[in-house]
């Protein structure tokens, strides 16, 4: 289960099952509706003091090794880490529902055929993909991070998932598009959640800022003919829905 509690102050208040937290928001720079309500918080994460630099998380005792909560259907196994992040991202929760749901009905168009291919980009530990997956697609997760594959391997075991058609692998993922657009891929559905900043495997350097728009063609070159997405969503600032919206449709011509 998770709760959005209260937020205020630039920060937010959130229950992910038996754990309460506090993180930053900088958009909540209003009052807390229920200043009493922060008490219940047994875990606080306060950022670095620069850009990139790890925070640090207090808690009330001993910091917790990992958790699990279902949100949506799926489960996650939770864990604090040096960004402030814990391993899903509930704000999300609608939209993956919604992929799901066309996911469901792509499959149950053409059911004598394979199950819709579909690639996770930048999958982190894979709520889009098992929740993919789980609705019928043959998924293959890619994302730079070793440790961030296991996570998702972890999340497939929690989900009893481990018999689906669904590919994991640790590699940079604007040489993966690369590569499949040079073979001729063909993709049924394209997910992509790029970070403002990241490395590859091998020291790759990733800026949303640079590399989107080149990463948007090839994701369009992968496409099938039936193609039915190409959804793509951003943390990053100053990147909009809208300005999102006119990446892709410049990618997509």
């Amino acid at each position: 289960m998770y709760e959005l509690i209260d937020a205020g102050h630039g920060r937010k208040l959130e229950r992910f099952g038996s754990r309460c937290i506090s993180r930053p928001a900088p958009a909540a720079q209003e009052p807390p509706l229920d200043p009493a309500a922060w008490a219940a918080a047994d875990g606080t994460y306060y950022p670095g003091a620069g850009e990139g630099a790890p925070g640090r998380w207090e808690f009330e005792g001993a910091a917790p090794e990992g958790w699990t909560v279902t949100i949506g259907g799926i489960v996650y196994e939770l864990r604090p880490t040096p960004t402030g992040q814990v391993g899903v991202f509930p704000e999300a929760t609608d939209l993956r529902a919604d992929l799901a749901e066309r996911i469901r009905e792509e499959s149950a168009r053409r059911p004598e055929h394979a199950p819709p291919r579909i690639l996770d980009l930048f999958c982190y530990t894979g709520g889009l993909g098992l929740t993919a997956a789980r609705a019928g697609a043959a998924v293959t997760a890619i994302d730079a991070s070793k440790p961030a594959i296991a996570w998702l391997r972890r999340n497939v075991d929690h989900n009893d998932l481990s018999d689906r058609p669904l590919r994991s692998i640790a590699e940079d993922v604007p040489k993966f598009v690369a590569r499949e657009r040079r073979r001729g891929g063909n993709w049924d559905g394209v997910a992509l959640d790029p970070p403002t900043f990241g490395r590859g495997p091998r020291g790759e350097r990733w800026e949303i800022e640079r590399g989107l728009a080149p990463l948007l063609r090839d994701v369009a070159a992968i496409l099938s003919q039936d193609a039915r997405f190409v959804l793509v969503t951003a943390h990053a600032e100053g990147w909009s829905p809208a300005r999102l919206a006119r990446e892709v449709e410049r990618a997509l011509g």
